[in-house]
């Protein structure tokens, strides 16, 4: 009775040692991972080209629906209102949902998630007397140094029209767990500190 135990155990162990079989390829992340930060208190601090700068801070999170409802408060240079922002992140991206009160419809699609460089995405969203079309592209992960330091970021080339108005093109710079670390003439991140979920 003791051997046929012993064997027994013996086999156990064995098959606790064997190699676990590989991770099939079409079941692992393509590309770096991609995280936007959703804990309230976050705060981001950035540098305006131009002169000035201007802060902005989650200041309330929501979950409906799998959803994180991300609100923003942003502060203002001297003699400019201040503003707010709701995102909304799921496992398919970043949206925005409103800005300055007014909700878009639908939700602008403001970072596709997972990443995968060369995804590329349109939008159209309305506001009162305002129709933005965007055609968005993920490009490469850049080094991108700005005054906060130096980041691995994801390059998004946006395309946009105003009302069916020509066109311009702005690149920004995604940080994994930071989000914008630069806006191509718009600013530049000074500072991050993420906040406590």
């Amino acid at each position: 009775m003791v051997r046929p135990l012993a064997a027994l155990l013996v086999v156990v162990a064995l098959i606790g040692l064997a190699p676990a079989a590989p991770v099939p390829k079409h079941m692992m992340p393509k590309g770096p991972q991609f995280n936007y930060p959703t804990a309230l208190g976050t705060k981001w601090v950035y540098v305006i080209e131009g002169g000035g700068e201007h802060t902005r801070v989650i200041t309330r999170v929501e979950e409906k629906n799998g959803a994180k409802f991300v609100t923003i408060d942003w502060s203002a240079p001297a003699g400019r209102k201040p503003d707010q922002s709701v995102h909304v992140v799921t496992k398919d991206g970043v949206y925005i949902h409103a800005e300055s009160g007014q909700a878009y419809d639908p939700p602008l699609l403001y970072f596709k998630l997972p990443y995968r460089a060369g995804d590329s995405w349109k939008s159209t969203f309305a506001r009162p007397g305002l129709k933005v079309s965007t055609q968005t592209t993920a490009g490469p992960v850049e080094k991108i140094k700005v005054p906060a330091g130096e980041f691995s970021a994801v390059r998004v080339d946006v395309e946009m029209s105003f009302n069916g108005q020509g066109k311009q093109t702005r690149a920004r710079w995604l940080a994994n767990g930071i989000g914008m670390v630069k806006a191509e003439k718009s600013c530049v991140l000074k500072s991050f500190t993420l906040g406590k979920d």
